[in-house]
């Protein structure tokens, strides 16, 4: 995870350093999430609860690019027992994320413009109340794809995303979380 954090902090610096370059920026951003964790036991049913991200942004190209991000993410989600409704709970995680995009222009309307990506997100869980599932994984692999708008310095984002692998590390649950997120960045550069 520290190489992770050293690996984005220097990937930043070396934005900023070309600063005049066409094409990269890199600034803050924060999201709303709205997660909803599923699992293959019937008798379980879940329902989304707003969550929020917290991080950083780069990007770097100009019609094709690469935006690869390092956010705070914490993402609940209402868990309901059909056969028990004393059982009812919130299922919580908080993650470091480190989503890789690839993204295109899709129109460019000058002061602003219409973008489309996708790509990998690589999650390292730092706290989780997964005790009804046993232990939580402490990695996981996911995706996200999504819509966004440049306008001046701001950039807005909706993109879903979806975890791969097993949140939960007993071989019997699985765990998985969709969430969908609007975030709004502002490009210092």
């Amino acid at each position: 995870m520290k190489k992770t954090i050293v690996t984005f902090a220097l990937m930043l610096l070396a934005s900023s350093a070309f600063a005049q370059i066409p094409g990269i920026s890199f600034g803050p951003k924060i999201a709303l999430n709205f997660s909803k964790f599923s699992t293959n036991y019937d008798e379980v049913e879940a329902s989304m609860k707003p969550g929020f991200d917290l991080g950083l942004f780069a990007r770097f190209g100009n019609k094709l690019y690469l935006q690869p991000e390092l956010t705070y993410s914490f993402q609940s989600s209402k868990i309901k027992n059909i056969a028990d409704e004393m059982a009812d709970f919130s299922l919580k995680t908080s993650t470091l994320d480190v989503p890789v995009l690839i993204g295109y222009k899709l129109l460019d309307l000058g002061a602003g413009n219409l973008r489309a990506f996708a790509g990998p997100n690589f999650s390292f869980v730092l706290g989780d109340n997964f005790d009804e599932f046993g232990n939580a994984a402490s990695f996981n692999v996911g995706g996200q794809a999504g819509l966004g708008i440049d306008l001046l310095k701001l950039t807005i984002d909706v993109r879903y995303g979806y975890i791969f692998t097993n949140m939960a590390d007993d071989s019997g649950v699985k765990v998985h979380n969709n969430a969908l997120m609007v975030s709004l960045g502002w490009k210092l550069l």
